[in-house]
């Protein structure tokens, strides 16, 4: 790994979506996946293991609340910028996901080199 290489831990409840995300990551230049999981739990042990830059997570709305998860996971790892990565946020749910410790909110839309730059933007 070079000093410059940004490293990044994903957790997505959506094993695809997350093995995807990856998969879309690992062929940007300067980007190192540590690891991606599905299990929130498993993601906050990798999170405090590997200590990546950057975590970016998703969570379904099913189950706890999410902002509660995200909260829990900063706590976790607080030293880790968090980055919640969704298909879509509900009225207020950005700025709720920003209260919890996530220090951006993105849309899963996004060409890898936007979501490159935007994840390379936070540990500048």
């Amino acid at each position: 790994m070079a000093a410059k290489d940004l490293t990044v831990l994903i957790i997505d409840e959506n094993a695809g979506v997350g093995a995807a995300l990856a998969q879309r990551l690992r062929t940007s230049r300067g980007v190192r996946v540590v690891g991606h999981t599905e299990n929130p739990v498993l993601g906050a042990e990798l999170a405090h293991e590997l200590r990546p830059q950057v975590i970016v997570a998703d969570f379904r709305p099913t189950g706890p609340p999410r902002t509660e998860t995200y909260r829990w996971l900063a706590r976790v790892a607080p030293r880790s910028r968090l980055v919640v990565l969704s298909s879509f946020y509900a009225e207020g749910e950005e700025r709720a996901c920003i209260e919890a410790g996530a220090k951006k909110c993105l849309l899963k839309g996004m060409s890898t080199r936007e979501l490159v730059g935007e994840l390379r933007d936070l540990v500048a």
